[in-house]
């Protein structure tokens, strides 16, 4: 039987080897942004939109770090959700070899997040006229003028029908706008990731089952263990509780962004540069320690 003490043990090495571990993909993530730094960023371009997504996961997965580093594995759950969207977003977007296809995803994006940006300076525009605040209700009508100039701009030609469904839809996703046939995130994750439905379906369940619960408070009575004097008692704050999991989907996630990147760029990038063979393998040795020793922990709660 494992004692209060040994697990106390236990959860320090986890959180001491989880740091480890994430630790290498933030170091990673560096060098990817240095890299495109270097080649020069375009924003409304498919290299820049490509870098913007990196960035966006990776920044995920550095506030994941921050958070195992002070020991709050609850708070690491709920955003490992998000670097999943990213990462699915990221993947649709390069799903298809064919240049002008991934230009026309990068339309259909861009048009929805202008309209979207202007549909929250509106609702901003209206609250600062409920209040009679003047200088900001000016300088936001003139943010809303700019906006709007996109829509009429040459890069939007031909894009009509995107338009109109967001203006029928504004709560639609860029994803849903382009194609019909996806009708949400879950959706989303079936289109683009190549294993089974069965697999996806609880991959699925567990991000927007599990970890959905989490996010909004419905595991309440799940913080809790029977100690050795058989008596119930609150887990400590800054416990892990199946954090492993959450690692787990950054090294399935990680491998596959780069396996996208490596088909889609071909030999124009050094990958071996950024991710080396000794790290991928360090990496899949610490997962191994870490589940080793969640299952220990988790076992006892």
């Amino acid at each position: 039987m494992i004692t209060e003490r040994m697990m106390k043990r236990k959860n320090e090495e986890f959180i001491m080897l989880a740091c480890e571990f994430l630790g290498s993909f933030v170091s990673e993530g560096k060098k990817w942004l240095d890299a495109y730094e270097r080649q020069g960023i375009e924003a409304g371009k498919i290299n820049g939109q490509i870098a913007f997504w990196l960035r966006d996961w990776f920044n995920f997965v550095d506030a994941i770090a921050v958070l195992f580093a002070n020991a709050n594995i609850f708070g690491a759950q709920v955003l490992t959700r998000s670097a999943w969207e990213v990462y699915l977003q990221f993947k649709y977007f390069l799903d298809e070899k064919d240049e002008n296809v991934i230009a026309e995803k990068l339309k259909c994006y861009l048009i929805v997040m202008k309209y979207k940006k202007i549909l929250i300076l509106q609702k901003n525009l209206d609250g600062y006229i409920k209040q009679n605040n003047i200088m900001e209700a000016e300088k936001t009508k003139a943010d809303i003028e700019r906006a709007k100039e996109g829509f009429t701009s040459k890069q939007f030609n031909g894009c009509i029908e995107y338009i109109k469904r967001i203006e029928s839809k504004p709560q639609l996703n860029w994803y849903t706008v382009y194609d019909k046939n996806i009708k949400s995130i879950r959706g989303l994750a079936k289109k683009v990731i190549a294993v089974n439905e069965q697999s996806i379906e609880n991959i699925n369940e567990n991000i927007y089952g599990l970890l959905s619960a989490y996010a909004h408070g419905l595991f309440s009575g799940d913080g809790f263990y029977f100690g050795e004097d058989k008596q119930m008692k609150f887990l400590p704050f800054r416990y892990n509780n199946g954090g492993s999991f959450s690692l787990l989907m950054i090294l399935i996630m990680f491998d596959d962004i780069l396996l996208t990147l490596k088909d889609y760029y071909g030999d124009k990038i050094d990958f071996e540069e950024i991710v080396t063979p000794e790290i991928v393998s360090k990496q899949k040795d610490l997962l191994v320690r870490i589940r080793d020793i969640d299952e220990v922990l988790h076992g006892k709660v």
